[in-house]
């Protein structure tokens, strides 16, 4: 499972839609969040669209898994991973860290594909933060 998500980063890196979208389950099912409040895409078509907004706000863009652990159940199962995007903007370039959590599903074929992805960015909680009873 892992391998298909590795994979997808690999071509978001390289910009490839087509690479990107072979990761993904096709049709209306699958799901996307992004880190924005205005990123929820539902089917292949949108989450199509999403990449390719990316795309257009960066010059470069690359994801790497800095951890990562897998569970799997059968033919389904899931993938949690830390992440560090660098890409590159106008403004200059630019890193954060993230999270993301993918579902995936076995096709007929035996590949494994993301039928679920969710990518947040992790609050930094204050260090002097106490507990009142």
């Amino acid at each position: 499972m892992f391998t298909t998500v590795k994979t997808l980063f690999q071509e978001y890196g390289r910009r490839s839609i087509d690479g990107c979208m072979a990761c993904m389950a096709p049709g209306g099912q699958t799901m996307a969040y992004g880190t924005n409040a205005n990123e929820k895409r539902l089917g292949s078509d949108e989450i199509r669209e999403q990449f390719l907004l990316d795309w257009s706000q960066t010059s470069s863009a690359t994801i790497t898994p800095t951890w990562h652990h897998e569970v799997q159940h059968g033919d389904c199962g899931w993938v949690v991973a830390d992440l560090r995007f660098d890409f590159e903007m106008l403004a200059g370039k630019q890193q954060a860290e993230t999270r993301a959590t993918f579902v995936l599903q076995r096709d007929g074929a035996g590949r494994w594909l993301i039928e679920h992805m969710h990518f947040s960015a992790p609050a930094e909680l204050a260090t002097n933060t106490q507990l009142v009873d």
